[in-house]
């Protein structure tokens, strides 16, 4: 009867401890960090303003580049969240909306499209 009770209280700890094991893992791929302090003003960057765009010779190439870059504020990876084509003083500029996979945060970035 000991053996069973024991046997018994090692199965429900192993299934306990996989059904933590398995929250944890779900936690982490389903929400991102809240960032750890207050988010400082950015300088103004070569890209990240409208007055000083990137230069790129194709327009194939400019999510490949804004995937490229790390995030300005904490050095992380970024995905593309949105890609348009702006009408800026009588030029078009391709703007890349990029967000932080760690963190969230969001960024813009300017192309300007060179020899077309």
């Amino acid at each position: 009867m000991i053996a069973v009770t024991g046997r018994l209280l090692m199965v429900v700890l192993a299934v306990a401890l996989i059904v933590l094991l398995f929250r944890m893992l779900i936690g982490k791929s389903r929400s991102p960090r809240p960032p750890p302090e207050p988010l400082p003003e950015l300088p103004e960057e070569l890209g990240y303003v409208l007055a000083n765009p990137f230069e790129v010779t194709s327009p194939a190439v400019v999510e490949a580049r804004a995937k490229r870059l790390p995030c300005r504020r904490c050095d992380g990876s970024v995905r593309v969240e949105d890609h348009q084509i702006e009408k800026v003083a009588d030029e078009l500029l391709r703007v890349v909306t990029t967000r932080c996979k760690q963190f969230g945060h969001e960024d813009r970035m300017y192309f300007r499209i060179s020899g077309v």
